[in-house]
């Protein structure tokens, strides 16, 4: 059973670019239409019961979890028709990061979450992670805390 990353991404494109990329997303294409890919190569689509979406006729907004890491080869090889930004964070394994793009450059920054104080504002905003690793630090001097039980 994998660790499940947590995605909050960002696309931006031409009104029919991003027609077809919802036309996709309903058929469950989603991440094979921005990297075309030969069947069983490709990155696994997200569990799209656990997606929130936003569509608007230039953008859109999705939030979704992946197996294990965000699918950034996808969303790379679409920046030649997507202006796309990929918030990611998978707190199991306690990494987090940002990767975007830059006209046609790709940029990855990548944080370990030894010292959350060290992240970005952008990325410890929209995962809330200071508050989280506050809560788990007052939880844990709690007598017969288990964080397990929680989760």
């Amino acid at each position: 059973m994998p660790f499940w990353c947590n995605n909050q991404v960002i696309i931006e494109g031409k009104r029919e670019d991003i027609a077809a990329l919802r036309a996709a997303f309903t058929r469950g294409e989603f991440l094979n239409f921005l990297n075309p890919e030969p069947k069983g190569l490709m990155e696994s689509e997200p569990e799209y019961d656990e997606t929130q979406v936003t569509w608007n006729d230039t953008d859109v907004e999705i939030t979704f979890q992946s197996a294990g890491a965000p699918p950034l080869t996808a969303f790379k090889n679409a920046i030649d028709k997507f202006n796309i930004t990929c918030y990611y964070y998978e707190p199991n394994m306690c990494f987090a990061g940002k990767a975007h793009s830059v006209g046609t450059r790709w940029i990855e920054a990548e944080y370990t979450l030894d010292d959350h104080t060290e992240l970005p504002n952008d990325i410890d905003d929209m995962f809330m992670i200071s508050e989280q690793a506050e809560l788990d630090a007052a939880l844990a001097s709690k007598p017969n805390y288990n964080k397990a039980e929680f989760q």
